[in-house]
């Protein structure tokens, strides 16, 4: 009895946690989604299109619980949206006009209140509003009022999603005046089960707007892949040059995060004479090495899973090399052991041999005769 009595008690302390408000409505300015619970993390059940209306009936922290069509939704409050008054609305101020909604239509559903904002962003109200902007192909050199944060407002037409995502990204990059460069290659799946995101493939996502476009990206086949080197210059036989670059396309593909760590640690890969020894100068962060080396288990997956083990190793002593007190330490060298392990149980973890060595060398680090860099 007192059990049940004590599980009833919490689920009352959880529910009090959200707390009530009187119920209002809100209009969402962007795709916004909407979640299963008051996390990131949570499942993501629903998306509100930009211009959808959702009627607010509780709050928890930094979340709004929100009615849509019958369902409960939880959605970020930090999004950006706007209050309806419950009372009549004012005669909208034509400042404020975003919608053609407001300037030659009736509205009454969610669907009208969508299509009527699209529609006034491209300028495709029967009657625009006067103070709605001409658009140009002309650089802009006026000053942008608030609020415009996306190419689209600015001198393009854009129809899709797709065209709203690139012309949010071009007006941060100060490119309205261009085209919209062509994307890079798509990521190609299988991607693991739930995996539905660009944001859990190669990008990063801080909020709920970044996770709306890399769903919309995701859904087109759109995430977008940077150049596997990114920006590590490769210097070599064509040989050379083909292996190391077809690692860095592996990497980048299985584990895009030590991609990340690798193109961020190296500048240059270079080719050596045989004989030569293999190694990194972080000052310049230049790794070297040679054609038997990054041959050396041929150009199939194996030889490409050797060669990511030398590519992340001397990118983490480049990382590293503040971290530690004096140069080619074994806590250094054994730190970077470890980051390539893990890099290579990322991107292949059933490529025992290689990875199998370097557990060897890791078990082994303080005797002598495995520490062949002296």
């Amino acid at each position: 009895m007192k059990a049940r009595l004590f599980i009833l008690l919490l689920a009352i302390l959880a529910l009090c946690n959200v707390a009530s408000a009187q119920s209002y409505s809100i209009r969402v300015a962007f795709n916004t989604v909407l979640r299963a619970s008051y996390s990131l993390d949570s499942a993501a059940l629903s998306l509100a299109r930009a211009g959808t209306t959702l009627q607010v009936v509780g709050q928890h922290d930094r979340w709004l619980l929100v009615q849509r069509d019958g369902r409960e939704y939880w959605m970020a409050s930090w999004v950006r949206y706007e209050r309806l008054e419950t009372s009549a609305p004012a005669q909208p101020q034509p400042s404020n006009i975003d919608n053609c909604c407001f300037v030659d239509r009736q509205c009454s559903s969610d669907q009208q209140w969508t299509d009527g904002y699209w529609a006034f962003q491209n300028g495709q109200c029967a009657a625009p509003a006067q103070t709605q902007p001409q658009t140009s192909t002309q650089p802009v050199t006026v000053a942008i009022p608030t609020g415009v944060d996306n190419c689209c407002q600015v001198n393009r037409q854009c129809h899709s999603d797709d065209d709203w995502v690139r012309g949010y990204h071009d007006f941060h990059d100060n490119q309205c005046e261009g085209a919209p460069p062509p994307s890079t290659a798509p990521v190609s799946g299988p991607f693991p089960e739930g995996v539905d995101n660009c944001c859990r493939v190669n990008q990063q996502c801080h909020s709920d707007e970044d996770w709306t476009r890399g769903w919309l990206a995701f859904q087109h086949f759109q995430c977008n892949v940077p150049p596997a080197t990114q920006g590590v210059n490769i210097q070599g036989s064509p040989a050379f040059v083909s292996q190391v670059r077809n690692a860095f396309a592996l990497l980048r593909d299985r584990a895009p995060q030590w991609w990340k760590y690798s193109t961020t640690g190296l500048n240059t890969m270079k080719m050596i004479p045989e004989g030569g020894i293999s190694g990194v100068y972080t000052h310049t962060k230049t790794y070297e090495d040679t054609l038997s080396e990054a041959l050396k288990f041929g150009t199939g997956e194996a030889g490409l899973v050797y060669v990511i083990y030398g590519i992340v190793h001397e990118a983490c002593h480049v990382h590293e090399e503040h971290r530690f007190v004096g140069k080619g330490t074994l806590a250094e060298e054994k730190a970077c052991m470890e980051a390539s392990l893990h890099a290579l149980e990322t991107v292949n973890p059933a490529h025992r041999g290689t990875i199998e060595w370097i557990r060897w060398v890791i078990a082994n680090i303080y005797d002598p005769d495995v520490q062949w860099w002296h």
